[in-house]
């Protein structure tokens, strides 16, 4: 949500602060639901990354609608469809969403997404910590090259080297292969993985 409040704010379309307000749910009277399904108050990882175009005059709340609408129709098609397993289904879509904003910082090429969530799945399936380095850098506040033992230490709901299961919520915008992914994981034994 910040990153994409920077960029917005570069190109002198919104306003940071109000644009991170109103995402993160900290305006009540501001909420983002489609049909009965109600988005969560913070909007982290609903806002689907994609090419916009707007006009200068636009505001914040037509631009996170806008970014929702897309994940609306890029990404339900995908978790309504047929053949999901129980399993799945299990973790909810804001589960799944949180799941591949993980894959999406972990995964280096599109290919490993799901093998990546393969490891993930079989680790949640053994109640084992997801042990994933971009919840901790996103637990941090910041982005480091490398992590010490200390910030795999951090106190934060979002630090899964000392959570079991997921996170609160998604680290990040996610793209559809990695939600594919998340959706639909390679089936292997694994439980861990090196880049």
């Amino acid at each position: 949500v910040i990153e994409i409040a920077e960029i917005l704010e570069r190109k002198n379309l919104i306003l940071k602060e109000r644009f991170i307000l109103l995402a993160i749910g900290q305006d009540s009277d501001f909420k983002v639901s489609e049909g009965s399904f109600e988005f969560p108050e913070n909007l982290e990882g609903y806002l689907f990354p994609n090419t916009y175009i707007v006009e200068p005059g636009i505001t914040e709340e037509e631009i996170i609608i806008m970014m929702v609408k897309t994940f609306v129709r890029d990404v339900f098609p995908e978790w309504f469809r047929e053949g999901i397993s129980d399993d799945i289904k299990s973790l909810g879509l804001h589960g799944i969403i949180t799941l591949a904003s993980i894959i999406e910082k972990e995964a280096k090429l599109p290919k490993e997404q799901y093998l990546i969530s393969s490891v993930f799945h079989n680790r949640l399936a053994l109640k084992m910590p997801l042990q994933s380095c971009a919840t901790v850098q996103y637990a941090l506040g910041s982005w480091k090259a490398r992590l010490t033992l200390d910030d795999l230490q951090v106190n934060s709901p979002y630090n899964t080297y000392i959570i079991s299961g997921l996170p609160p919520g998604p680290i990040g915008s996610t793209g559809l292969s990695s939600i594919r992914a998340a959706i639909t994981p390679e089936i292997s034994d694994y439980l861990f993985f090196t880049s």
